[in-house]
Protein backbone atom coordinates (compact mmCIF):
# COMPACT_ATOMS: atom_id res chain seq x y z
CA UNK A 1 0.00 0.00 0.00
CA UNK A 2 1.50 3.30 -1.01
CA UNK A 3 1.02 6.56 1.45
CA UNK A 4 1.84 10.10 -0.28
CA UNK A 5 1.51 12.69 1.66
CA UNK A 6 -0.07 15.50 -1.33
CA UNK A 7 0.42 18.44 0.60
CA UNK A 8 1.43 20.01 3.69
CA UNK A 9 0.53 23.33 4.98
CA UNK A 10 -1.78 24.40 8.53
CA UNK A 11 -3.73 21.01 6.93
CA UNK A 12 -2.35 17.63 5.66
CA UNK A 13 -4.14 15.58 3.03
CA UNK A 14 -2.82 11.78 2.91
CA UNK A 15 -3.31 9.80 -0.14
CA UNK A 16 -3.42 5.83 0.55
CA UNK A 17 -4.15 3.38 -1.77
CA UNK A 18 -5.62 1.65 -3.43
CA UNK A 19 -6.47 -1.09 -1.60
CA UNK A 20 -9.03 -3.63 -3.01
CA UNK A 21 -9.98 -0.74 -5.10
CA UNK A 22 -10.62 1.66 -2.65
CA UNK A 23 -8.14 4.98 -2.06
CA UNK A 24 -8.78 6.33 1.43
CA UNK A 25 -7.95 10.43 1.41
CA UNK A 26 -6.97 11.33 5.01
CA UNK A 27 -7.39 15.00 6.16
CA UNK A 28 -5.50 16.47 9.11
CA UNK A 29 -5.36 19.81 10.88
CA UNK A 30 -6.44 22.81 9.87
CA UNK A 31 -8.33 23.60 6.68
CA UNK A 32 -10.21 26.82 5.47
CA UNK A 33 -10.50 29.26 2.42
CA UNK A 34 -7.04 29.22 1.91
CA UNK A 35 -6.15 25.48 1.38
CA UNK A 36 -9.85 24.13 0.16
CA UNK A 37 -7.93 24.05 -3.23
CA UNK A 38 -5.71 21.49 -2.46
CA UNK A 39 -8.43 19.51 -1.03
CA UNK A 40 -10.55 20.09 -4.19
CA UNK A 41 -7.20 19.35 -6.33
CA UNK A 42 -6.15 15.72 -4.58
CA UNK A 43 -9.76 14.84 -4.82
CA UNK A 44 -10.53 15.29 -8.08
CA UNK A 45 -6.68 13.91 -8.86
CA UNK A 46 -7.52 11.05 -7.05
CA UNK A 47 -11.29 10.59 -8.53
CA UNK A 48 -9.58 11.22 -12.36
CA UNK A 49 -6.59 9.23 -12.04
CA UNK A 50 -7.13 5.46 -12.13
CA UNK A 51 -10.63 5.72 -10.90
CA UNK A 52 -11.00 3.98 -7.69
CA UNK A 53 -13.80 1.46 -6.62
CA UNK A 54 -14.67 3.44 -3.79
CA UNK A 55 -13.33 6.87 -2.33
CA UNK A 56 -12.68 7.09 1.39
CA UNK A 57 -12.59 10.25 3.50
CA UNK A 58 -10.78 10.03 6.92
CA UNK A 59 -11.40 13.35 8.64
CA UNK A 60 -10.75 12.55 12.14
CA UNK A 61 -8.09 14.29 12.94
CA UNK A 62 -9.21 17.64 11.89
CA UNK A 63 -9.09 20.53 14.07
CA UNK A 64 -10.90 23.07 12.32
CA UNK A 65 -12.67 23.18 9.17
CA UNK A 66 -14.69 26.44 7.13
CA UNK A 67 -17.99 26.01 5.13
CA UNK A 68 -15.47 26.24 1.95
CA UNK A 69 -14.21 22.49 3.01
CA UNK A 70 -17.40 21.66 3.16
CA UNK A 71 -18.01 22.58 -0.73
CA UNK A 72 -15.36 20.86 -1.75
CA UNK A 73 -16.12 17.77 -0.29
CA UNK A 74 -19.63 17.73 -1.64
CA UNK A 75 -18.24 18.60 -5.21
CA UNK A 76 -16.00 15.59 -4.48
CA UNK A 77 -18.97 13.40 -4.16
CA UNK A 78 -21.19 15.07 -6.77
CA UNK A 79 -17.75 14.21 -9.13
CA UNK A 80 -17.45 10.90 -7.75
CA UNK A 81 -21.21 9.71 -8.26
CA UNK A 82 -21.11 10.59 -11.92
CA UNK A 83 -18.15 8.43 -12.31
CA UNK A 84 -19.71 5.68 -10.15
CA UNK A 85 -17.35 5.97 -7.64
CA UNK A 86 -19.01 6.86 -3.97
CA UNK A 87 -17.25 9.13 -1.70
CA UNK A 88 -17.79 8.16 2.11
CA UNK A 89 -16.95 9.45 4.89
CA UNK A 90 -15.19 7.20 7.37
CA UNK A 91 -14.54 9.36 10.20
CA UNK A 92 -14.94 12.92 11.04
CA UNK A 93 -13.83 14.68 13.97
CA UNK A 94 -16.13 16.84 16.00
CA UNK A 95 -15.63 20.53 14.06
CA UNK A 96 -16.82 18.16 10.65
CA UNK A 97 -19.80 16.91 12.11
CA UNK A 98 -20.54 19.87 13.83
CA UNK A 99 -20.86 21.49 10.03
CA UNK A 100 -22.82 17.96 8.70
CA UNK A 101 -25.21 18.13 11.26
CA UNK A 102 -25.75 22.00 10.82
CA UNK A 103 -26.19 21.49 6.97
CA UNK A 104 -27.94 18.17 7.26
CA UNK A 105 -25.37 16.71 5.12
CA UNK A 106 -23.58 13.36 7.00
CA UNK A 107 -26.62 11.17 4.96
CA UNK A 108 -24.59 11.99 1.81
CA UNK A 109 -21.55 10.87 2.84
CA UNK A 110 -23.34 7.89 4.87
CA UNK A 111 -21.86 9.22 7.83
CA UNK A 112 -24.22 8.88 10.34
CA UNK A 113 -25.36 11.78 12.55
CA UNK A 114 -24.83 11.65 16.18
CA UNK A 115 -27.56 10.64 18.50
CA UNK A 116 -27.77 12.98 21.48
CA UNK A 117 -26.61 10.57 24.56
CA UNK A 118 -25.27 8.03 22.80
CA UNK A 119 -21.79 8.49 22.58
CA UNK A 120 -19.20 10.33 20.26
CA UNK A 121 -20.35 10.48 16.19
CA UNK A 122 -19.67 7.57 14.23
CA UNK A 123 -19.90 4.89 16.85
CA UNK A 124 -22.18 2.49 16.27
CA UNK A 125 -24.73 0.41 18.46
CA UNK A 126 -24.02 -3.01 17.30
Amino acid sequence: MAMLVTWSMPGQIQVSGPVRGTVTVTLAGSFDLANAPQIATTLHRVLTGPAPARLVLDAAEVDFCDCSVLRELLRARAEGESLGCPVVLAQASPVLVWLLDLFDLGRLFGYPSPVPGAGSAGESSG
